[in-house]
C-alpha cells in the first residue's frame, strides 16, 4: 500500500537530509577552527614607507627601518624593537590590507619589497574601523622591504594569509548545529547556506 511505501521514503529522505546537514556543518567547523588569524604572529625590522596616492616614484627608496610586529590580527609599527608601546607610530588592521604584492625593484625603488594596499573604506566590524588606525591620515598603501628575499615571501605569505582568512571569516554565514536544524530541514524550513 501507498503508506508502506511512503514511511521507508520519508525516513530515508530523513537520514539524508540529517547527513547532508551534519556534512555542512562539519564542514563549516573545519573551515572556521582552521582559520585563527589572531593567533598569527610575527616581529621584525622592515623598512615602512607610509604612501598616500598611487604616484610617488620608487616610494620603498625612502622606506625607514622601523620594528614591525603582526600580532592579533593587526601590524604595529614601533622605531625599533625595544621601544615601548607608548612609542607606538601607526597601526591598522590586517582586515584592511586589501592586497600584499611584490613589485619589481624599479616599481618600489628597492629590492624585497612587499606593497599593501589598503582599503579606503572603513570596515564594520566594531574592532577594525580606519578611523581607528594610528598615525596613517590619508595612506593608501604600505612598503615594507625585507632583508632577503625569504623573509620577504614569509611576510608576504603571512600577512596574506591573515588578511584573507579575516574576510573569508566575515563571508562565512552562520549555521545552526543540533537536532532542531536537522528537523527545520526536513519540515522545509530554510536554513542558512553553508
Amino acid at each position: 500500500d501507498a503508506q508502506s511505501i511512503a514511511e521507508p521514503v520519508a525516513a530515508a529522505a530523513s537520514a539524508a537530509a540529517a547527513s547532508v546537514v551534519a556534512a555542512a556543518a562539519t564542514a563549516r567547523s573545519r573551515i572556521a577552527t582552521h582559520l585563527a588569524p589572531s593567533a598569527e604572529q610575527r616581529a621584525g625590522t622592515l623598512g615602512v614607507a607610509f604612501v598616500a596616492g598611487d604616484r610617488a616614484p620608487a616610494p620603498a627608496a625612502r622606506a625607514v627601518n622601523k620594528w614591525v610586529v603582526l600580532e592579533n590580527s593587526e601590524l604595529y609599527f614601533l622605531p625599533n624593537a625595544s621601544a615601548g608601546a607608548t612609542a607606538l607610530e601607526a597601526k591598522l588592521g590586517v582586515v584592511d590590507v586589501l592586497e600584499v604584492s611584490t613589485p619589481t625593484e624599479l616599481q618600489a625603488g628597492r629590492r624585497h619589497a612587499l606593497l599593501l594596499r589598503l582599503s579606503d573604506q572603513p570596515r564594520k566590524s566594531p574592532s577594525h574601523h580606519r578611523e581607528e588606525w594610528l598615525g596613517l591620515d590619508g595612506c593608501t598603501q604600505i612598503y615594507l622591504v625585507a632583508g632577503s628575499e625569504q623573509e620577504q615571501q614569509e611576510w608576504q605569505a603571512v600577512i596574506g594569509r591573515v588578511a584573507s582568512a579575516l574576510r573569508m571569516y566575515r563571508l562565512l554565514p552562520p549555521v545552526r548545529v543540533g537536532p532542531s536544524s536537522v528537523a527545520d530541514y526536513v519540515r522545509g524550513e530554510v536554513l542558512p547556506a553553508c
